[in-house]
């Protein structure tokens, strides 16, 4: 890592600290847009080893400043991980449930069967307006922020699909969700938190009555969960 940061490593030293860093990004949903830089030249060097008739591992490269600046963003995220878990997380207990309907948006942390946390909101401004893709993954994301405290795989249930599919891969086509998905996402990332997004059926969507009139029961103050004391793991 410190040769790769440094401008100069060998291809071999790159390709190790690359695959590390795409396992990164898998096990915490970090979002791959935002390493476009470090992709690139990732791609142009594995395509001149590929078309090489000996791939010389040992050649010095150059690596971009706009690469070691994304690889150094990377490997900061993974650092202030408080969890240590050897690439599979533990579960976090909770499920959380989120739903938004043409007006309202609703979200519920569910544990041992029964609801401990919620909160809803009606959407205005803007948001009002919104399609009901990005109105869906503004209630998710207020879930995630509101919500989930916990460290490890946090158990989601959403019943629109578009969303399942963004978090589960970390972008959306829609620049305006992705907006919306990212900061959910880095919030989640300094919490310890891995998104397990699971796609139900409207039917079967807890969170759904809330956004349409029914109040939510009063739950206790949500405190902050006291964070892991495991040394953050370092996989580079």
């Amino acid at each position: 890592m410190t040769a790769v940061l440094s401008g100069r490593a060998t291809a071999r030293q790159f390709a190790e600290v690359f695959g590390g860093a795409v396992w990164a990004t898998d096990i915490l949903a970090v979002p791959r847009c935002h390493f476009a830089a470090l992709l690139s030249f990732a791609g142009r060097l594995g395509g001149r080893m590929v078309g090489a008739a000996a791939p010389v591992w040992d050649e010095v490269v150059d690596v971009p400043p706009s690469a070691r600046r994304e690889l150094g963003a990377l490997r900061k995220i993974v650092r202030e991980n408080p969890w240590v878990v050897g690439g599979v997380p533990e579960d976090t207990g909770s499920v959380l449930w989120t739903d938004a309907s043409s007006r309202a948006w609703a979200a519920l942390l569910e544990a041992e069967g029964r609801f401990v946390d919620g909160r809803q909101g009606v959407f205005a401004g803007p948001d009002a307006d919104a399609h009901i893709n990005l109105k869906e993954m503004l209630a998710f994301a207020e879930g995630v922020v509101r919500l989930c405290w916990a460290p490890g795989a946090q158990r989601c249930r959403i019943d629109n699909a578009a969303v399942v599919g963004a978090v589960a891969k970390g972008s959306s086509s829609s620049y305006a969700a992705n907006r919306v998905l990212s900061r959910s996402l880095r919030v989640a990332g300094r919490r310890g938190i891995v998104l397990r997004p699971d796609w139900v059926p409207s039917g079967g969507q807890l969170a759904d009555p809330y956004t349409r009139g029914t109040s939510l029961p009063r739950f206790p103050a949500q405190l902050p969960l006291p964070r892991s004391r495991a040394t953050p793991f370092d996989l580079f």
